[in-house]
């Protein structure tokens, strides 16, 4: 890990030199720019309505770029506040909360998967328990990153199973960013089989 990371000098949003009010290696302004959404939110083919905590800005980027590829997992702690935060006006409490997994490789290569990070605190927040119950295979190596929309619609089919009972659970599905909502989706249809009553989905960020 570089001194930088540890003792950074310049705020990872917008570049200025950190003064004494910082968090995390973000200046306060950057904070403060985080652009909370209208909790209506937006809706998925199936009727899965996806709540964002936050506007989906430059800053907003920067925070889950630094979290995720600059290895930097604590963010998550204030990011998933603010994602727990965006629940209050959720009309229906979940029974269960389920992260959106990670492909495995990146899981290993990073050492954690955004979306359990994110769970956890949003279940440390809210009560509702964390279950890992959505599992991604190493096949197809394909990354969603790389593929168009219909590549991700294509894809995001048949790499995900879960095989457990969910009859009569209310699920919120926890991931990071939302971008075509393909993912989503999936995971959303996956639990639908699995007998789930409903579903919504929590992000930090939308850029559908």
């Amino acid at each position: 890990m570089s001194l930088d990371a540890v003792l950074p000098t310049r705020c990872f949003g917008c570049g200025n030199r950190l003064g004494s009010t910082q968090a995390y290696g973000a200046c306060q302004r950057c904070w403060l720019g985080l652009d909370p959404l209208d909790r209506g939110g937006s809706h998925l083919q199936d009727g899965t309505r996806v709540v964002s905590a936050v506007r989906d800005t430059d800053v907003a980027r920067r925070f889950l770029l630094r979290a995720k590829f600059g290895r930097r997992p604590e963010i998550y702690g204030p990011m998933g506040r603010m994602m727990a935060s965006a629940l209050r006006d959720f009309p229906q409490r979940p029974d269960d909360i389920i992260p959106v997994p990670s492909h495995p490789w990146d899981t290993l290569v990073r050492g954690f998967a955004p979306g359990l990070e994110l769970a956890r605190v949003v279940s440390s927040r809210t009560g509702v328990p964390v279950r890992r119950l959505i599992h991604r295979g190493w096949r197809p190596w394909t990354r969603f990153k790389r593929l168009d929309r219909a590549g991700r619609r294509a894809l995001a089919l048949r790499a995900f199973r879960l095989p457990h009972d969910l009859r009569g659970r209310h699920v919120l599905l926890v991931d990071d960013l939302m971008t075509t909502g393909h993912t989503l989706l999936a995971c959303a249809r996956c639990c639908r089989s699995a007998g789930a009553r409903g579903t919504s989905g929590l992000v930090w960020s939308s850029a559908s």
